[in-house]
């Protein structure tokens, strides 16, 4: 139609009238929202020439980053995050600034070098990514050659890093990957004992211990992977090979390990709830109390 009436219309109908492209696509989206309806413009030539300069700033604009992001997490972690030239190695990994790569391809990677007990990829948008092995020299494995293995599947692969990591059940006041023997009979001295359990994986300690019960011996035993500790638990504890006497139970963790694992999953919700906090329930009750809403027939006492 002519130009007049095109121009009646789009000003009767009080919409933005949006051409085509020289390329003969159409504007992009966020182009649109940036043009406001214009009504009595003289001709659409203006129009047109606004909408291209604002494509012309928005490409000269610098883009959003998350780098200030992936450093402010880094430092969080930080007191629970050690070099993987560390002499002491742990069953969890941290990957760190790990961008352009997908969940999926993280955790391929990773479980080419052992069975996963953990894998989480709840905080990728900030670049990072827990992982846990069942075998802490999977672990190992893993913390030196991961870092090069992830760089070739990412665009920007050097910056990518791999530390040793608290592991997320560290606050338990169990470590499942060490078994306690207690009252063990003198006659079974430590290498019959090695022998005994190692028919059941890979010991990686074993050490003999102050405290029975009845003058028999006590030994801690960690393995390697954690399903043959537990494996060795329930056997031990249901077949009684070492005899009727002996005490067999679950290891227990330092509390100074138990408190630092409290402290990692403080820093993991806070990025999981932001600065959300329930209220506790003694404010909740004071101000019912204060506002004349408290019933004593909503509370329920039980008799013991």
């Amino acid at each position: 139609p002519p130009l007049g009436i095109l121009e009646r219309e789009r000003n009767e109908a009080a919409v933005t009238v949006v051409e085509p492209s020289h390329s003969g696509k159409s504007t992009p989206s966020h182009i649109l929202g940036e043009v406001i309806s214009r009504q009595g413009t003289p001709d659409l030539t203006e129009l047109h020439r606004d909408m291209q300069q604002i494509s012309m700033n928005r490409a000269k604009s610098p883009q959003p980053t998350n780098d200030t992001q992936y450093k402010a997490s880094n430092r969080e972690l930080e007191p629970f995050l050690w070099s993987v030239h560390y002499a002491e190695p742990s069953r969890a990994l941290a990957i760190l600034q790990a961008v352009n790569v997908s969940a999926a391809d993280i955790r391929s990677k990773c479980e080419s070098f052992g069975v996963l007990e953990v894998f989480r990829a709840d905080f990728a948008e900030r670049g990072i990514f827990f992982v846990g092995y069942y075998d802490i020299r999977s672990a190992q494995y893993a913390a030196t050659e991961l870092k090069k293995v992830l760089g070739h599947i990412s665009s920007l692969g050097n910056r990518i890093e791999v530390k040793y990591c608290v592991p997320l059940n560290s606050s338990s006041s169990h470590d499942d990957s060490i078994i306690v023997i207690s009252d063990l009979p003198r006659h079974i001295d430590e290498l019959a004992l090695a022998e005994i359990l190692g028919s059941y994986g890979s010991i990686r300690s074993l050490k003999e211990e102050a405290g029975a019960h009845y003058g028999g011996k006590s030994y801690v035993v960690e393995f390697h992977n954690v399903q043959d500790a537990k494996l060795a638990l329930l056997e031990l504890e249901s077949t009684q090979p070492l005899g009727p006497d002996v005490m067999v139970e679950v290891g227990s963790r330092r509390a100074v390990d138990r408190k630092r694992g409290r402290e990692f999953l403080s820093v993991i919700s806070r990025w999981r709830h932001g600065t959300r906090r329930l209220q506790p329930f003694q404010a909740v009750l004071e101000s019912d109390l204060s506002n004349g809403n408290f019933n004593s027939n909503d509370v329920k006492i039980s008799e013991m």
